[in-house]
């Protein structure tokens, strides 16, 4: 099985008859025309149709968001002060002090209110904040995500972009998402130089990383057709690391959520009401299915590095990931996003979650 994994080929005809069979004719029909419309409705439960859910998320006290924003690179908070530059929350005239070395360096913002501390350090985008005497919090009314796209250590999530519509903000987050990708596959072609991997390996994590380049711009420009605004991840720098975290983070993050994340973007190149996200899906599909196939050639690698012990674990540490994607794809998702952008409803997302994982057993 695991030499099937290692073949686009092969793994994109499997994701294709995953995405086929995991829809009913009758009801992909009525996902076309929506609830309450159309002839092919008919077996299509609209009183089971997915919606939105509110998520509560905490935001930190101002010692913790002090801490926060010390812990940043330099960029980082230059890009939480631009943050909080357009919300209005801090003048755009003082945004530097002077370092002990004579150079500037980034003023630290005052945290003291809770807007400031939501706006900076907020990964639900720019959903609404609460204030209360005893809380300070966001809530936002989300969609099931699906994940699609290899993240890098330190990545802190993907903002969820500006927009009042949904397609504009998902597609927004998944730019995000796809720009910490080329951080993760340079570093992972930097990590394989090091711990003396096959050239050809090498040269095919470098080469995902500009795939990943390409696709940040194209879901920047989806996002833009739909209203949205890109706001970039935030990625911590991160230090070269063990054969063994390098191996497990190409297990969970390559082996499992990449592989899945092209059998969502296979799914959508089928089922997206809009033309372009259906072009655009079809290339992503069929480069995200050359980086899982690869994650599976260099775990074939890796795995020969280790002991029986290190490849139990990575083992483990997929199927452990696998399951995860059960528990997220169990969550409602908005009409727009299943009409517009071809995502799965719960059911659908459910569906293929499990003949995912199904066919991932035992590797």
């Amino acid at each position: 099985m695991k030499a099937r994994l290692q073949d686009p080929r092969a793994l994109s005809k499997m994701f294709r008859l995953i995405a086929t069979l995991a829809v009913p004719p009758a009801s992909v029909a009525a996902v076309a025309v929506g609830c309450g419309g159309g002839s092919g409705g008919g077996s299509y439960d609209c009183g089971s149709h997915p919606f939105t859910e509110e998520r509560h998320h905490s935001c930190p006290t101002e010692e913790e968001a002090q801490k926060a924003w010390e812990a940043q690179t330099p960029e980082g908070r230059e890009s939480t002060r631009a943050r909080l530059v357009q919300a209005g929350l801090v003048d755009a005239g003082t945004s530097a002090d002077a370092s002990e070395d004579g150079g500037a360096s980034v003023a630290m913002p005052d945290f003291g209110s809770c807007q400031a501390r939501c706006t900076a350090f907020n990964p639900m985008g720019d959903c609404p904040i609460h204030a209360t005497a005893d809380r300070c919090e966001v809530v936002c009314t989300m969609t099931g995500f699906h994940p699609c796209g290899r993240r890098p250590a330190g990545y802190a999530g993907p903002r969820g972009g500006r927009s009042r519509r949904l397609a504009g903000r998902y597609l927004a987050g998944s730019a995000a998402l796809e720009a910490a990708s080329v951080e993760a596959f340079e570093g992972l072609a930097e990590e394989l130089a090091k711990h003396g991997a096959p050239d050809d390996l090498i040269s095919l994590a470098k080469r995902s990383a500009e795939d990943e380049r390409r696709h940040t711009r194209t879901t920047r420009r989806l996002a833009q057709r739909f209203g949205g605004e890109y706001l970039a991840p935030n990625v911590r720098r991160r230090r070269a690391r063990t054969l063994r975290a390098m191996a497990r983070e190409n297990a969970v993050e390559g082996c499992v959520r990449e592989a899945y994340g092209a059998l969502i973007a296979t799914f959508q190149a089928a089922h997206a009401r809009d033309p372009k996200v259906r072009r655009a899906m079809q290339v992503i599909a069929a480069d995200e299915t050359r980086h899982a196939a690869l994650a599976w050639r260099i775990a074939s690698w890796v795995e020969s590095k280790l002991d029986e012990k290190a490849r139990r674990a990575l083992a483990a540490a997929r199927r452990k990931a696998a399951r995860e994607l059960l528990l997220s794809a169990d969550k409602p998702v908005d009409l727009e996003l299943i009409e517009d952008l071809g995502l799965p409803s719960r059911e659908v997302a459910l569906r293929l979650s499990r003949a995912f994982s199904e066919g991932l057993a035992g590797c």
